[in-house]
């Protein structure tokens, strides 16, 4: 094991043995990066639409993540978690929605401002927020009133 500055190198090699000689396959060297100086966030996910006024919202979670992650990632773990089929979503350090508040999408969460804790079981709590647009706004079946116009020539 190789070590440096703030991380370590662990290189294996894989040989041929009388089990596996049938094995064509042969990987001389194979090297992984595992980094020494992870920190952890408790993040709480808010939506703002509902932050002032909802406590419990199904858009509001809380995940442990480490500061390595970036924005974008963040993007990425709120649709997956609420489902949300926007592109647009947007993500923010407070409830302003102010350009200065919007976080970058190519920033981790440390490059941010975000310091964590080295001990995953007691992270470092913050709160972030984040917003979206709906793109559905000039979907002709979404906007068709057909249904209300048809009860009213009944009527």
């Amino acid at each position: 094991m190789l070590q440096y500055e703030n991380c370590s190198l662990v290189t294996h090699s894989w040989q041929p043995s009388e089990e596996n000689a049938n094995t064509k396959m042969s990987c001389n060297l194979t090297s992984h990066y595992i980094s020494t100086t992870y920190r952890y966030i408790d993040l709480s996910l808010m939506l703002i639409t509902f932050a002032d006024t909802l406590r419990k919202h199904p858009c509001h979670f809380s995940k442990i993540v480490h500061t390595h992650l970036t924005i974008y990632g963040l993007i990425q773990l709120i649709k997956s978690e609420v489902g949300i089929q926007s592109t647009t979503i947007s993500i923010f350090r407070d409830k302003s929605r102010s350009p200065e508040a919007q976080l970058e999408p190519h920033l981790t969460l440390e490059e941010c401002g975000y310091d964590g804790r080295s001990e995953w079981y007691s992270p470092q709590e913050h709160v972030i927020y984040y917003d979206y647009t709906s793109e559905f706004n000039e979907c002709p079946i979404l906007m068709c009133d057909h249904y209300f116009t048809d009860q009213l020539k009944l009527s």
